[in-house]
């Protein structure tokens, strides 16, 4: 089985996958993130843009093929906007489906706790939003994943995320 984990920069996607790998030892976890940098691919912030995105969509794509034939359990933490200094850039459908997915949920936080945490974050370099701007990426955000992953999406409260997403994996898991 493979689980995509989505959400904003800052929602708390490594926290929540990291938990959910204690619980279920089955499960390997990984960020694109670091598919795509093994794969000699640019993640920071500063020297993103919308063709290194791009390049780096394809890249993620091949590399997570590879990493599930190795892996049959995976959670992956992803993103299907990139905010970089570039502006905002969307991921497209296609890409997310072509992950091959077969459950995934998008973290979603309330934006001022979002906007918090990010102002408090001092280890990653991103653009500061206010909760109004981040309000509008997070809704956009989960259009995307909608559009491109239909009813495998499951949104799931920031606070809340981990029970739930405990009880659909234990309901997909006997099922």
């Amino acid at each position: 089985m493979h689980i995509g984990i989505f959400g904003l920069s800052g929602s708390g996607k490594t926290t929540l996958t990291s938990r959910l790998g204690r619980s279920h030892k089955r499960f390997v976890m990984i960020s694109a993130s670091l598919l795509i940098k093994n794969r000699g691919g640019v993640v920071q912030y500063d020297e993103l843009g919308r063709q290194r995105v791009v390049s780096n969509q394809s890249v993620l794509v091949d590399a997570y093929k590879e990493f599930k034939v190795v892996h049959h359990d995976t959670m992956i933490e992803l993103h299907s906007i990139i905010e970089s200094e570039e502006g905002v850039i969307e991921i497209e459908p296609q890409i997310l489906r072509g992950l091959e997915l077969d459950l995934a949920f998008f973290l979603k936080l309330d934006p001022c706790l979002l906007s918090e945490r990010r102002v408090l974050d001092l280890t990653k370099k991103r653009k500061l939003s206010n909760a109004l701007e981040l309000k509008y990426l997070q809704e956009r955000a989960i259009e995307i994943c909608q559009v491109a992953l239909g009813k495998k999406l499951t949104i799931v409260d920031g606070e809340q995320a981990f029970r739930d997403i405990e009880d659909a994996l234990s309901h997909k898991l006997i099922g």
